[in-house]
């Protein structure tokens, strides 16, 4: 990322609206560069951070013509300082979680000179739609902070979308509600299509706030707040799932493993042979087993011989035959002994099956892998984001996806959008 070009000294003699408005032009370029490196933790410090920008263009409503300068309150300085050193350590991706950055800005928040009626908004719900999960319908929004002149007569908040001014439709001192017609809010907005898209799609919205600031008991100001807020857009899953399983049948196959005929003969030697013959089993996972294992003799064969078993495994069994040559004082001729054998074993091996499939799962879904039992399997992941995981197993600190081990089972888990947060 590029470094940003205005250190804070510069700030000082521009007017606040300015010095602002480049912060917020900072911060932009920022989350936008986050986007593209896939850094969800700094997309979403910088979206928090960008509610902070409004709290203190709205604590110094009256002074925004001023320069910095001019402004003689000690709370600024600070409060534009560590509002840059956020924006950098978002640029940077150094904050190890979203409470450690949402902490920060809250820090700032409370420094700012609020009145005491004054609203101040901390989060928008949800941080992310998905387009394709909303053909119709409504779309409910939830602002949390404080709102204490929500509830009264003609001080209703409203939210702005393109052209579009939305109406409030529930609210505490806490929360504030709104149902905006999906096709609506969506409209300009549809670009995550398919099931692999990057960051970067947001809907840009306005919140206007209006309040009572009361000075004295007989002086009242109606002063209006307003908050931009960028709602993401998800594409329609989570990314590519490929679920790769592996498993070995419960009953095992059998074959046989044979050498050819062997003969075995002393006369043309003239003498004693003692040779070994190993048997093996076939390749591809077979395995002998040897207790069953036999010699058979054939037809042709002269007596005197001896076959014996020497080794019995179940990667080898040798056969030692004997075969003899045995003299006659008493003939000139040499008698010799031998004999046509061959060896056969049975074997057995349990067949190892592989597949993969793509799992096809939307935002919130559930879903059970179907794994044999005994298997074992991966899952490959590669998220919308352009991370790429891998799972063998349970798995629950991936922000998107989770594997669950329920019972017997495992279950795949995707992250609901309404709750998702990229820690």
């Amino acid at each position: 990322m590029t470094e940003l070009p205005v250190p804070i000294d510069d700030l000082l003699g521009l007017p606040l609206q300015k010095a602002l408005d480049m912060l917020a032009g900072e911060l932009q370029e920022v989350i936008r560069q986050a986007e593209q490196a896939g850094q969800r933790l700094a997309v979403e410090a910088g979206r928090q951070a960008q509610f902070t920008i409004e709290s203190l263009r709205n604590a110094y409503r009256d002074s925004l013509d001023r320069t910095v300068r001019e402004i003689l309150d000690k709370r600024l300085m600070p409060a534009l300082a560590d509002t840059r050193s956020v924006i950098l350590q978002v640029q940077k991706d150094a904050f190890k979680s979203i409470d450690e950055a949402m902490a920060a800005l809250q820090m700032i928040a409370n420094s700012l000179p609020f009145h005491k009626q004054q609203p101040q908004l901390l989060r928008c719900v949800p941080l992310y739609v998905v387009a394709q999960q909303h053909p119709s319908g409504d779309i409910q929004l939830v602002f949390t902070g404080n709102f204490e002149s929500a509830g009264q007569p003609n001080l209703a908040p409203s939210l702005e979308c393109g052209h579009r001014t939305y109406p409030l439709s529930a609210n505490t001192v806490r929360e504030l509600t709104f149902l905006v017609p999906a096709a609506e809010l969506l409209a300009d907005h549809l670009q995550a299509q398919g099931p692999v898209a990057s960051l970067g799609a947001n809907i840009p919205l306005l919140l206007r706030v209006p309040w009572i600031e009361k000075r004295n008991i007989f002086q009242r100001v109606r002063h209006e707040d307003t908050y931009r807020v960028l709602v993401g857009i998800l594409p329609s899953s989570p990314g590519r799932l490929l679920l790769r399983r592996s498993w070995t049948d419960d009953e095992p196959e059998y074959g046989e493993a044979s050498t050819g005929e062997i003969v075995q003969s002393s006369e043309a030697e003239r003498c004693h042979i003692s040779r070994d013959y190993d048997l093996h089993p076939d390749p591809g996972g077979w395995e002998l087993i040897p207790q069953e294992s036999q010699a058979k003799v054939g037809q042709a064969r002269v007596d005197p011989f001896h076959i014996e078993k020497t080794i019995s495994k179940s990667d080898l069994v040798r056969y030692n035959v004997q075969t003899f040559f045995i003299p006659q004082p008493s003939n000139p001729f040499k008698w010799g002994t031998s004999v046509h054998v061959y060896f056969v074993c049975r074997e057995k091996r349990r067949i190892t099956h592989s597949d993969e499939r793509v799992l096809e799962v939307g935002w919130g879904d559930r879903k059970k892998l179907e794994i044999p039992p005994g298997g074992t399997f991966a899952l490959v992941f590669d998220a919308f984001d352009h991370r790429h995981y891998e799972f063998g197993g349970v798995a629950v600190d991936n922000p998107f996806v989770s594997i669950l081990h329920e019972d017997s089972d495992y279950v795949l888990k995707v992250a609901d959008p309404d709750t998702l947060r990229w820690p």
